[in-house]
């Protein structure tokens, strides 16, 4: 979509909203319709793009271990039924990663955060309007000056959660999150309901539990993997 005509639909939408909201005491999931309805639009248009411009060879239940800039990668938490070979995910169900730029000095060297690791992480939330709602750096982002935050990977939104466990550590994308695998139709804090989470996010580094074994989870790429 042209950015002049997206902006100015953006604008005028914002406005309505502005308007309605200030209009509208009630404060339950029907009183967002608009701004679900203008969330759900958006991510029809990052759904279709991911789509047309998926790395070959991504798969659900795939690690990349090459990326590129401005390809995509879409994953899911819906589990396939076995009955139904042909389930595929909505795109509530869906996360969609858009590759931003690989800092590894090996890009055969891939290390993926397991479920029960913590997340060395840089990261830019913003709302589908470009309004940036938080961060934990300021102006452009500089992974040698950076200060990432560790968090644990169990205890974060599904969203994200859902695209980490496939990014290899010195990565970076922009990560595309439906309100379902976000903060869900009553929001939190500042974030309306129905919101659609767009992410700059940068993995730096893993923290492994103590145990027998370092933890870490090396590229495992299969034969049908590279198909």
């Amino acid at each position: 979509m042209n950015k002049k005509i997206f902006g100015f639909v953006v604008l005028c939408f914002m406005l309505s909203f502005a308007f309605v909201a200030c209009n509208n005491d009630d404060e339950t999931p029907d009183s967002n319709s608009e701004w679900a309805l203008f969330n759900d639009y958006y991510l029809d248009s990052i759904a279709a793009e991911a789509k047309a411009n998926r790395l070959p060879g991504d798969l659900n239940n795939s690690k990349v271990t090459t990326i590129e800039k401005d390809k995509w990668s879409i994953k899911s938490y819906a589990v396939q039924p076995e009955e139904d070979l042909t389930f595929t995910p909505n795109k509530l169900q869906q996360v969609y990663i858009k590759w931003i730029k690989d800092y590894r000095e090996d890009p055969q060297e891939c290390i993926y955060p397991l479920y029960t690791d913590s997340v060395k992480i840089s990261y830019k939330g913003k709302y589908v309007t470009g309004e940036v709602f938080d961060s934990n750096y300021s102006g452009e982002f500089n992974p040698e000056i950076a200060e990432p935050t560790t968090m644990a990977l169990s205890g974060l939104i599904q969203g994200w959660a859902a695209a980490l466990i496939y990014m290899p550590v010195g990565t970076r994308a922009e990560l595309y999150i439906p309100y379902t695998m976000g903060y869900g139709v009553y929001g939190q804090g500042d974030i309306p309901g129905y919101t659609t989470l767009v992410f700059d996010l940068y993995l730096d580094g893993i923290s492994h539990p103590a145990g027998p074994d370092d933890r870490k989870l090396k590229a495992a790429v299969s034969d049908e993997d590279k198909q």
